[in-house]
């Protein structure tokens, strides 16, 4: 129960900084993600897909590979399809696979700034590995890990 107490409270400190921001960025979709992301590094600490290498890479080959096929190809539904596609394939491929991740590319089509979207990305991911990491000490030292 110990354990439960010390997630509930890295999740609620993690997404009241995550969330006081998003009073000033204006990019509420990108908490969607990374909602999605706090229930594995936080409750599942141990699963593969809350390994830290994964969850950076994950986001990074998202946002990199839907940067570019955004840029080279036409704001459309079936340009989001194929990049959907794309970044899942690819993802297995080199397996680094983080499902949250997924939902770049669909927060990056709604988006009109881009480069500001991945600069925000960025800080809100490091934001959030950095509690992953302060969680993990947390619970070596005070509760049990799942």
């Amino acid at each position: 129960m110990k354990h439960k107490v010390i997630s509930f409270l890295f999740i609620v400190c993690s997404f009241s900084v995550l969330g006081w921001s998003s009073d000033f960025i204006k990019m509420n979709i990108l908490f969607a993600s990374l909602g999605a992301t706090a229930t594995l590094i936080f409750i599942y600490p141990h699963a593969p897909f809350s390994k830290w290498k994964n969850v950076i890479v994950a986001y990074a080959l998202n946002y990199v590979i839907s940067m570019m096929m955004f840029t080279l190809f036409p704001n459309h539904y079936f340009t989001l399809a194929i990049v959907l596609a794309l970044t899942i394939l690819v993802l297995a491929h080199f397996e680094y696979t983080h499902p949250p991740a997924s939902g770049i590319p669909i927060a990056l089509f709604f988006q009109e700034h881009k480069l500001q979207f991945g600069l925000i990305l960025l800080i809100s991911l490091s934001w959030l590995i950095f509690m992953a990491y302060l969680h993990s000490k947390a619970l070596s030292k005070y509760g049990k890990a799942q």
